[in-house]
């Protein structure tokens, strides 16, 4: 039962990912005004830990464990690190740590482990 919700907690962080991601996002329901555009984000975040609860309770062990973790680590990541570049640029506008966290680091991270937990559940290994 677990194992089953894991997964579909990972195609919807991929799909929302994807979903936030895509250049036609203009055209889609995220082009939203007010406080309605943080709901995306929220949303990646509270499926990133929900995936990382799911991941550390089942008790895997191996390769796909590590790539479930970096995947909700860095669906949690981006947007922290972009509420936390809104604080911080106050403070210190050429801060631009948490920003090549939000643009770099987080989405690359995101998509390897993305793409490595596929490949692995493809082949078999655990």
């Amino acid at each position: 039962m677990r194992e089953k919700l894991r997964w579909v907690m990972f195609g919807a962080l991929v799909g929302l990912f994807v979903a936030i991601a895509t250049p036609l996002r203009e055209l889609s329901i995220f082009n939203m005004k007010g406080g309605l555009m943080a709901f995306p984000g929220i949303a990646l975040a509270l499926l990133g830990v929900a995936l990382i609860i799911l991941t550390v309770k089942e008790k895997m062990r191996g390769m796909q464990k590590r790539f479930f973790l970096l995947t909700g680590a860095s669906a949690v990541g981006m947007p922290a690190s972009l509420l936390l570049h809104s604080v911080i640029y106050h403070f210190y506008p050429q801060e631009p740590f948490t920003y090549v966290m939000f643009f770099f680091v987080c989405p690359t991270a995101f998509l390897a482990g993305a793409v490595a937990t596929i490949v692995l559940a493809i082949r078999g290994r655990k």
